[in-house]
Order: C-alpha cells, then structure tokens, then sequence
C-alpha cells in the first residue's frame, strides 16, 4: 500500500491500494459505493472514510433543502478501464490523479445545476471536501482531504 496526500487543506495521509499497470494508470482499488450516481449512472466511489462523509454531506445538503440530484456530478471515481476511455477519447487525465484514488469528483459550474457546487463550496470543507480550483479547470473540482476536529 502506497500513501496519497491531498491538498486544499491540512494534509493527512490515507492509506492505499495503489495499482500500477501498463496503462500509466495510478489509482486505488479500496473504493466503496456511496449509493450514489452521476448524470452518466456511475456509481459515485470514494476511499470507505472519504463515502462515509460524502453521505454526511448530502444529508447535511438535503436538510439545507437542496435535493441531490444525479446530474449534479460529472466526473466520479475513475478505475483503468474509465481513465483508458477518456484517453482514446483525447482527453488528458492524470495518471494518478485525486479521483484515480477515490478522493475526487467534479460537479457542474454553470446553470442551475451550480447549486450543488455553491453549496459544497461553502460547507463542504464540513464534511472533508474542499474545493482544488487551479490553472485551466472547470470551477467544479472537489478533493478529499478529510474532516479536522
């Protein structure tokens, strides 16, 4: 097992099944279900701590009368075979990046469906979610850092 640490708040180190294949792919195999989808049906995965508090969040969000919906997220949990699609496809993922390891997810910037990003921006940090805005990214990038007492 490997450590990946995080960035957007303290760091702590999480402990990881780190795989490493021909494919330049670097991720995480201890991911669980969140019971959750995206707009494209992809069950939304996170390392077991990093689901448990997404979970907290959306019924913290909820009780906020913000309802979750699908089509907020767009970029989940990627495995080798998702990161693969996106590079046949011409996109540029990174190799070990933050949802290779069960510790990201983007959701949209624009329109109406901005309400969710707003409202993780503002307290999701609560839950150990923070936002990573940096040169050339779509405003909707969420890392795991964990939540601090």
């Amino acid at each position: 097992p490997g450590e990946t640490q995080q960035s957007g708040a303290p760091a702590k180190l999480y402990k990881t099944n780190v795989i490493g294949t021909k494919s330049n792919y670097r991720g995480n195999s201890n991911v669980v279900s969140t019971g959750y989808t995206d707009y494209k049906g992809r069950e939304v995965k996170f390392i077991p701590e990093a689901a448990a508090d997404f979970k907290r969040m959306i019924v913290a969000m909820e009780a906020d009368g913000i309802k979750f919906d699908s089509k907020f997220l767009t970029n989940v949990y990627r495995d080798e075979a998702e990161y693969m699609r996106l590079v046949k496809e011409g996109y540029t993922p990174a190799s070990g990046g933050p949802h290779n390891h069960g510790l990201g997810f983007d959701c949209s910037s624009v329109g109406k469906d901005r309400i969710f990003n707003d409202w993780v921006r503002r307290r999701g940090g609560e839950f150990g979610f923070y936002p990573h805005d940096y040169h050339g990214t779509h405003g909707g990038h969420f890392e795991y850092t964990g939540v601090y007492k």
